[in-house]
């Protein structure tokens, strides 16, 4: 296939719909208090510029490890590489620009965020090459990855962060990966470990017994969050947002055999995005609207 622009290849190699991951950066300010406060806000988006573009740097060294399986996939044998829109060399300077970016962003925010990036970075680095032909392994770096970008919001602002929250996080993050394994492994059938090699050590009652458990997990831990882990104790009434979105993106995991892109689930289905708007709307009104209270 001939290439195409070289920027728009570029900038498509990056994933920047993938990007929406990294709104966690922001849970940080949210859940402080601090969304008002414009200082904070501005280090806050550095973070979330930094994370993208770290992230996006990843993609690249992604595709460039997996260009010759990419290519056996129904859908990304579209992504740039694949497809020869860009050349290997245009891929590496794309990566390598990136992660200079990253940095340059990342500077101002500090030596604990700069180290949480770095940990991040060097863990999707081995999760690329690496890790994610590892049985549990694979499932487990991606989500500690959602971890540490919850931490480095906190890290750029300055603040602590409640560890029910990423206990919640973390669980959460479980969640999605088995369910994109799950996608994956009904989709590929029999030719799955020709694209990803560690399919071939799941079966799917094992991943569906996974989900059941991390499911029921993510619940309890955020209900104790909302309890327990912070002084806004009114944000309790936002557990039916988050019980419907789990029971919906389960729906669509099991009865439409959907889940292999979380983003695109969250951009694309309509009643998990109203909900997770829902969310957002009532937590702020409970954090800035209403006082906090211990008993």
């Amino acid at each position: 296939m001939p290439q195409r622009a070289p920027v728009r290849a570029a900038l498509k190699l990056l994933r920047p719909k993938q990007w929406t991951k990294n709104l966690l950066v922001f849970a940080a300010l949210l859940f402080s208090g601090s969304l008002t406060q414009v200082p904070l806000v501005e280090r806050s988006l550095l973070a979330f510029t930094s994370f993208c573009l770290l992230s996006g740097a990843v993609y690249v060294i992604n595709d460039l490890a997996d260009m010759d399986t990419d290519r056996e996939h129904p859908k990304k044998r579209r992504r740039p590489l694949a497809a020869g829109e860009i050349s290997v060399r245009g891929a590496v300077i794309t990566a390598v620009a990136s992660l200079i970016l990253a940095v340059v962003v990342a500077w101002p925010l500090g030596s604990i965020f700069l180290g949480i990036a770095a940990v991040y970075f060097g863990l999707v680095f081995a999760y690329s090459l690496w890790w994610k032909h590892v049985v549990v392994v694979d499932i487990l770096v991606v989500a500690v990855g959602f971890v540490l970008r919850a931490a480095a919001g906190a890290a750029a602002i300055q603040v602590s962060v409640s560890p029910w929250l990423l206990i919640c996080t973390f669980f959460l993050a479980v969640f999605l990966t088995v369910s994109r394994r799950r996608h994956e492994y009904v989709l590929l059938g029999c030719n799955g470990g020709q694209h990803r090699s560690v399919l071939d050590n799941y079966t799917l009652p094992y991943l569906d017994q996974v989900i059941s458990i991390v499911t029921s997990t993510a619940l309890v831990t955020y209900t104790l969050y909302t309890v327990k882990g912070t002084d806004h104790q009114y944000l309790v009434v936002t557990l039916p947002f988050v019980v419907f979105g789990v029971f919906r993106y389960l729906y669509l995991v099991h009865c439409r055999q959907e889940g292999g892109s979380p983003e695109d689930i969250l951009l694309g289905d309509v009643p998990i995005l109203v909900t997770v708007l829902g969310w957002v709307i009532v937590s702020g009104i409970v954090i800035y609207g209403l006082p906090s209270w211990r008993v």
